[in-house]
């Protein structure tokens, strides 16, 4: 289609579809559902939140957001952890919080997952009685067009949790393809379940959709992190701030996403979505990487099914987008209970799973991985079998199509080069890539010895998965690898088989991949506080603490630059660039 030049909003109101809320400068926003009711009785319904008393008006980040609620369900940004399980109120009778349920069939925790180039797919969720009979509606403009005259069908799948009893609960996932974008253009779009044809419709989002490498103006803007709960010093409203301003185009999270989607039967993934919505992902398309906090096959994960489960049904959307126009046949594939692979057959060499993929966004070719070692008895293949396969193949896709698409970043949730490594080789890997260390690590990572009956360590785990994968990134001259897990942030030289690549201390011309941990988007309990210092460690370069992401520019085949962001403030506290003398392959 012909490409149409277009002004880039410098801000955009984000309209939560249960709710509104306004941007601030950083950390986690206000929620406001005014469609949810009081779970338990509660006769004179909810207090308006400015007569609350100020231990609960002070929980608000915005009081313009507070005020405007009147007595409406929400998630105040400050409030405690546990208590934004679910959104809320404080009872009028009895002058309590108490928890508010979601409204039959209207659309929620709706996102723009992205798929390709001219490709995203939008993904929602809406509670029903029964299954739905009719696929899900979605209507797609342009921005400056004066309504909506198309409906758009997807594809639903209904997806029972985990828990037993009482507690199991249901759940439409919904998935609508918008394809054959029009780069860098602004599109507005609403979405609804198909349960009936008088269903409602959602609230407008607008959305600026991607690009390929062919597109003008090449820049390539995309923010990065991992490890990022519905937590104060998140950084949802930076992302959101950001993705308005045209600082970024795109959002990438690395795994641990809400610290745990399954948790309190689930309703700690619908809080966490619904926030993350209403900041960003409405409105700025965003690729999701698995993390352990979402995986079953850890020691020590505390990870239920549910959780498990629920990310790969919910982060279905890019592979969705991936398939053919005329097939859906991988869907039940994917999210039938234990199949993690499927065999759709998309652009280069596709994946066809949430589980691990890749995607080209203007000139980077981005991948995403799942390093989870799992639960064998010896020192386990962490990269092997049909990953391994698969990444060979896309990277040498990748590496030949570099006239096009210049730079290659490989990401996954856990780093192969880190300074907390140092001094903690020998340390207990259950411990480690588990869930419990990070109960005690608001920054950097946690570890203790060997407990009696284990029989490999963190060192091990590194390097199996350092002998496995680090031979693809060398073969294929990565240019970054990038991760998270480890609540910090670490850069290292370009590395070389573990040591730096002929031990020249520069990003000009590197010899091989640059390793960056961008571990802490905000993790539960992280304070308002950043650092930032030089790294001890051979290979390092920069060590920070607190909550941050960073964010790649592209500005054409031979500047690739990087800026670390702390969530309090958005000041930038570290910046660098990869620069190349030519185009190409590094080496």
């Amino acid at each position: 289609p012909k490409r149409r030049k277009k002004k880039m909003a410098s801000s955009l109101v984000l309209l939560c579809l249960l709710g509104v809320a306004t941007l601030t400068l950083a950390n986690n926003m206000d929620t406001v559902m005014p469609k949810y009711t009081p779970m338990s009785k509660c006769p004179a319904g909810c207090m308006n939140w400015t007569d609350t008393g100020v231990n609960t008006t002070m929980q608000w980040n915005s009081q313009t957001v507070m005020m405007s609620a009147g007595n409406a369900c929400a998630m105040p940004a400050k409030a405690d952890r546990g208590q934004n399980y679910q959104p809320w109120c404080v009872c009028e009778a009895t002058k309590t919080p108490v928890t508010c349920a979601a409204p039959m069939s209207i659309p929620e925790q709706i996102n723009i997952q992205l798929a390709a180039p001219d490709t995203v797919v939008a993904s929602f969720v809406t509670f029903e009685v029964a299954k739905p009979t009719g696929p899900p509606v979605a209507q797609l403009r342009l921005e400056n067009a004066s309504g909506f005259s198309n409906n758009i069908t997807g594809v639903s799948h209904w997806y029972q949790t985990s828990h037993t009893g009482e507690l199991s609960r249901n759940y439409t996932m919904h998935f609508v393809r918008f394809t054959q974008l029009e780069a860098r253009t602004k599109y507005c779009y609403r979405v609804k379940s198909g349960v009936s044809v008088d269903s409602a419709f959602s609230d407008e989002f607008c959305f600026r959709a991607p690009y390929g490498y062919d597109s003008e103006a090449g820049v390539t803007r995309i923010a990065i992190y991992g490890d990022m709960g519905n937590t104060e010093f998140n950084n949802q409203g930076n992302l959101g701030a950001d993705c308005a301003a045209g600082k970024i185009d795109a959002i990438l999270h690395m795994g641990d996403h809400c610290y745990n989607m399954g948790d309190n039967d689930d309703y700690r993934g619908d809080s966490y979505m619904n926030a993350f919505s209403n900041a960003a992902i409405a409105s700025c398309p965003w690729m999701p990487v698995i993390g352990n906090h979402e995986s079953t096959k850890c020691p020590g994960d505390e990870v239920d099914l549910s959780t498990h489960e629920r990310y790969l049904n919910q982060t279905w959307g890019a592979s969705y987008g991936q398939l053919p126009t005329t097939s859906s046949s991988a869907l039940g594939h994917l999210l039938t209970r234990g199949s993690l692979l499927a065999a759709g057959v998309h652009g280069s060499k596709p994946s066809g799973t949430s589980q691990w993929y890749s995607v080209d966004l203007g000139l980077i070719h981005l991948v995403g991985l799942d390093l989870d070692p799992g639960t064998p008895p010896a020192v386990p293949p962490v990269f092997s079998g049909e990953q391994q396969a698969w990444l060979e193949q896309d990277l040498a896709a990748a590496d030949a199509n570099r006239d096009n698409v210049p730079w290659i970043i490989v990401t996954s949730h856990f780093p192969l080069y880190n300074a907390h490594f140092e001094g903690n080789l020998d340390a207990s890997a259950s411990w480690y890539i588990g869930n419990e260390a990070e109960h005690f690590a608001t920054s950097g990572h946690d570890f203790v010895a060997l407990k009696e009956g284990e029989n490999w360590t963190v060192g091990d785990i590194l390097k199996s998965s350092i002998s496995n994968l680090e031979p693809l990134l060398q073969k294929y001259a990565v240019d970054v690898y990038d991760a998270g897990h480890v609540h910090s942030y670490d850069t290292t030289w370009p590395m070389c088989n573990g040591t730096i690549c002929n031990n020249i201390k520069s990003y000009y011309n590197p010899q091989g991949p640059i390793h960056i941990t961008e571990g802490n988007g905000g993790v539960p309990g992280v304070k308002g506080v950043n650092t930032i210092k030089n790294c001890t460690t051979a290979y390092g370069r920069k060590c920070g603490t607190g909550g941050a992401y960073g964010r790649f520019t592209a500005y054409n085949a031979t500047v690739l630059s990087y800026e670390h962001v702390e969530n309090p403030t958005g000041n930038v506290s570290d910046a660098w660039s990869i620069v190349k003398s030519k185009p190409g392959r590094g080496w």
